[in-house]
This record gives C-alpha cells, structure tokens and sequence, in this order.
C-alpha cells in the first residue's frame, strides 16, 4: 500500500560550537582549508516517535553527497529502516523512500529466529511484509538539524527529530581505512562471519549459512561516508541490496566496526562488522 506523509520541517541550531570561531573541525589538520559537506549530506541522530513503538525510537540518519543524493534512515535498536533518494535546491528537500517497519511482537508470541539472516548482534533483515512508500518535502540548512512531522493517508501522525553530527561525519576517510580482516557477531559477542575488505573496497566473506560478497566507494574522502554494495547468499535465499556505511571508533569497551544500512525494493539490511586484525 502506497503512503504518502505530509511533513513540516522545523530547522534548529547544530550548537552553539558552530557559532564560534574559535571551534575546529576534525579536517583542519590538512592543508587545504575544510570542505562543507555539501547539500543534506550528513550523519544525524535523533529521535522517532510513531504509535508503532510505545517509547521515542532512537534513529540514525545517512545522507550521502554528489550524485548519488541516497539517504537513510534506520533504528539504533528497534526494526525500522527508510531508504531512497533526496532531491536539494539551495534550501529546500524532497525526499523518496521506501518505509520498512517491523514492530516487536507482543510478549505472549513466540519469536522465531531466522537461522539464515545475520545474527542479532551484526544485523537485522527486514523484509517487505510492512514495507510503504512515502515522499517528503521541506527546508534544510547544512549543518543544521531538523524536525519532521508527518500524518499517513490512515492519519497516524508521528515525528523524526535529528541534530546533525559533525564529530561523527567531518572526518577524512579513504578506502585504506576499511580494508582488512573484519568478523559479524552473535549476541554473545562470538564471531559468526569473517570477512574481508581489500584496498579496492572490495567485501567477501563467509558463515556457516551465507556467503558475502560487494564493494565499498568513497564519494568524498574529507567525510565518514561510503556508498555501499552488499550481496548475501544464504543457500536458495539470494539478496542485493546498495546503501550507505561509516566507520565507527573503538572504544575501551569496543573495537573499531563498520556500520552498514543497505535496502532493495523487496528488503533491507542493518548489518555491524567489528575489527577482527
């Protein structure tokens, strides 16, 4: 079923370090001077709020740059992924995407875990049996944040609030960064996959149920960004899927991963690889 949202954008400030000369940026270290992401391009982070979840969903947005103009938007936790295009005029935005939502079951239901999508901990699978289409339209300012209000042709009303993340977005990256041995994980935290990702950007890898091959491009590499290809064979179930992926840093608790949100027209794929050399 076909859904269109009809959405207000109100614009509120990144913070106050945007306001003050004396704040740098993550790319002053080169010596050319810094380049602005250009049109909506980012990395977002925020809050959904729709009658589907009882709690404000936290969500993270990907908007990539030049030509590509993909953007996505996916649950930090809870099963929901948005995936399409942006069109950006010096101000104003329209946006084009497939809306793929899959609430928790209800307590009392018997969940059954799908042995051949990635594990919960790497991914989740989202296929398109609550799969709508939606077009946005509104105002955006670089750097900035935004607040979208929509109401469905069924008038269930919500809201998707983000600020924009320099800190995250504003770093160099090249495809040396991403290459190298990296593994998925079980909720646990014990490897289920390993692959691997050459200098090219190429991806291959294995677990015991699919296989994983695709490619990684670099659009830009004064930002945390890369276009992403993924295909995942698991025996007859075959799927391709393009998005959009970041690097994430380690932290004392957790090794360097990369964050991968990619969709077709039929499903899609959040999937987290770790740093596994």
């Amino acid at each position: 079923m076909e859904m269109r949202l009809t959405m207000t954008f109100a614009l509120f400030s990144a913070g106050a370090c945007l306001l003050l000369q004396g704040c740098t940026s993550s790319v002053d270290a080169v010596d050319s001077p810094p380049e602005l992401p250009q049109d909506a391009a980012g990395i977002y982070t925020g809050l959904l709020r729709t009658p589907d979840y009882e709690e404000p969903v936290e969500v993270t947005v990907f908007a990539a740059d030049r030509d590509s103009k993909r953007i996505v938007v996916f649950g930090d936790v809870e099963n929901v992924v948005a995936s399409g295009i942006y069109a950006y005029d010096g101000g104003g935005i329209d946006v084009n995407a497939r809306l793929f939502q899959e609430p928790e079951p209800e307590l009392e239901e018997e969940v059954v875990e799908d042995e051949a999508a990635p594990s919960s901990k790497s991914g989740r699978k989202l296929s398109d049996e609550r799969m709508t289409t939606f077009f946005a339209t509104g105002r955006h300012t670089n750097q900035s944040g935004f607040s979208v209000n929509f109401v469905t042709e069924n008038n269930t009303t919500g809201s998707i609030q983000v600020r924009y993340s320099a800190e995250r977005y504003e770093r160099m990256r090249t495809l040396s960064d991403v290459s190298g041995l990296w593994e998925t994980r079980d909720q646990f935290g014990t490897a289920t996959a390993s692959l691997v990702v050459d200098q090219g950007g190429s991806i291959s890898g294995q677990d015991e149920n699919c296989t994983y091959s695709g490619e990684l491009s670099q659009p830009n590499i004064r930002f945390n960004l890369y276009e992403l290809r993924l295909s995942i064979q698991c025996g007859n179930d075959a799927s391709e899927t393009d998005g959009l992926a970041t690097l994430v840093e380690a932290t004392d608790e957790v090794p360097e991963r990369l964050q991968m949100v990619s969709a077709s027209s039929t499903l899609a794929h959040v999937m987290t690889i770790f740093r596994a050399d």
